[in-house]
């Protein structure tokens, strides 16, 4: 998948994203963006603003020396390295479990992802109450999601199963070295047999398998929440790269007045 078939993908499942010169930007807040690919070195010298004077950018920068904040973000690397025997003993205990109830196998096809998936991904939401698609919840707006991702080239589609009954799906995008982690939802009873560990282990592995894939990216780092340390703990690498934030000065300082919280993520100071 190339860089623009991504951005029409996301833009396809409602993403606020702009083009401005060879670089795809993402709306994270209103009047803040950063590039679609936040981990994507750009040279400052290169590149065109995509906001005007009241609003703010950021992006990970070629040269640390210009860098006035940082980018930060979650990464399984050194794939090749990876190695189950090497794991901690209650990590193998929990993988182990898992392989005695699951398959995990590829889903090539929509149609199987539609007729299985929809009530694993209802049972997730219920649980989590996650908003980000959450239309989702009604079936034909999740087979309407599942053409989307099919449109555009080959998703890394994997399932987990029960049997013949579909417990688990994580779905992810190969972009040049790196697989981009999008999406995970297990059935609630599945995760307590540890299902998300398996899946997790065999989206690792299979990348490793890959030719030329470097990392998979997970998230942005978002200061040790739940799910930061939920993957650091399973050997995700925290990376921390220099970034040059565009911001007017008043408006950073008043930030940093009224919410320090709000400033330390904006600037990468967790």
């Amino acid at each position: 998948m190339t860089i623009d078939e991504y951005a029409a993908l996301e833009l396809r499942l409602g993403a606020r994203l702009i083009r401005v010169g060879e670089v795809w930007w993402r709306r994270v807040r209103p009047f803040f963006y950063r590039p679609l690919l936040c981990y994507e070195l750009l040279d400052e010298a290169c590149l065109k603003p995509p906001v005007g004077c009241l609003g703010a950018f950021q992006y990970a920068v070629t040269d640390p020396a210009v860098s006035n904040s940082t980018i930060n973000y979650l990464v399984l690397d050194r794939l090749q390295e990876y190695d189950v025997t090497k794991l901690g003993r209650r990590k193998r205990q929990l993988l182990n479990q898992a392989t005695r109830t699951f398959t995990v196998r590829e889903i090539n096809e929509p149609e199987e992802l539609k007729s299985g998936a929809y009530p694993v991904y209802v049972s997730f939401y219920k649980r989590s109450g996650y908003t980000y698609l959450r239309q989702r919840r009604r079936k034909p707006d999740f087979d309407r999601w599942v053409d989307i991702i099919f449109d555009f080239g080959r998703p890394f589609v994997l399932g987990g199963y029960e049997g013949n009954e579909l417990k688990g799906v994580s779905v992810s995008y190969r972009l040049m070295d790196t697989v981009i982690y999008a999406t995970l939802f297990v059935e609630t009873e599945a995760l307590k047999k540890n299902l998300g560990e398996l899946m997790l282990h065999e989206l690792r592995v299979r990348a490793a398998e890959e030719e030329g894939v470097k990392q998979v990216f997970l998230r942005p780092y978002h200061g040790a929440n739940s799910q930061d340390r939920y993957y650091m703990h399973r050997g995700a690498t925290l990376v921390r790269q220099p970034a040059r934030l565009h911001v007017h000065p008043v408006v950073l300082a008043l930030l940093r007045m009224v919410s320090p919280q709000h400033h330390a993520a904006l600037v990468g100071n967790w």
